[in-house]
């Protein structure tokens, strides 16, 4: 489905392994380019100083609930042999920067977050990047970005500088700490950057079987097991103890 390693630039899906690097050959086919030089208003990836920066992934490449930025010509009939791929989303997907009220999200819902900058776009690897001093401290208590909205909404917290990439997995992540905030006496701000990263290495390993054939399917999918795997349970106490 996705791959937790970002080093490796590979995504699981369905029982195959399929290389991010794919896309570079689909896009020459379709005569684009792979750095956001179409006219649309992205940043570059992989700037060095770059505050945030990660790669936004859907089902095919999709987050909204219409055809993929790919779903045109010979390159749509090339992922047609890839039924339920977790792709990038490619370019032109605007990404939120917002910082989240621990009080507003105390019954693990959060309803309003506030924007930090100007909505940042994809190129067309997917990635995104943030380049503001609004997004020098990635480890205060807590900010967030997402994409989408609706059923389709997909987030994450930021808890380092890169990668941060918004998929099912980060999804699940944030919806299972919600969880825990509302469940319990813990508190957004009691987990770390150091805790949400093994919380989410925890929740990847759980929703890898994880499959939808849109957005919300695959989100909520990614969460169910994550909420019921007892690994991610106890990751999230330890976290919660550790800050008592």
């Amino acid at each position: 489905m996705f791959g937790s390693r970002r080093s490796t630039r590979m995504r699981r899906v369905v029982g195959r392994v399929v290389p991010v690097a794919a896309l570079t050959g689909l896009l020459s086919l379709a005569g684009c380019g792979s750095d956001g030089s179409s006219g649309i208003d992205v940043r570059p990836g992989d700037t060095p100083q770059a505050n945030i920066t990660g790669i936004v992934y859907g089902p095919g490449g999709a987050i909204a609930m219409h055809k993929a930025w790919w779903d045109v010509g010979l390159v749509s009939s090339a992922f047609a042999l890839l039924p339920g791929v977790t792709l990038p989303v490619g370019p032109g997907q605007p990404v939120s920067l917002s910082q989240v009220d621990i009080v507003d999200a105390g019954d693990g819902v959060i309803d309003h977050d506030q924007p930090l900058i100007p909505l940042t776009f994809t190129n067309f690897e997917g990635r995104y990047s943030i380049i503001a001093p609004e997004a020098e401290d990635v480890t205060s208590c807590r900010k967030m970005v997402s994409v989408g909205s609706g059923t389709a909404l997909t987030r994450s917290f930021v808890y380092r500088k890169s990668p941060v990439d918004i998929d099912a997995t980060s999804e699940a992540m944030v919806r299972v700490i919600l969880d825990n905030v509302a469940q319990t006496r813990h508190q957004l701000c009691n987990f770390s950057s150091d805790e949400l990263i093994q919380i989410y290495d925890k929740v990847f390993v759980a929703a890898s079987t994880a499959r939808g054939d849109n957005v919300a399917d695959l989100n909520q999918a990614a969460y169910v097991r994550a909420r019921g795997n007892r690994d991610v349970q106890a990751a999230l106490a330890a976290a919660g103890e550790s800050a008592n």
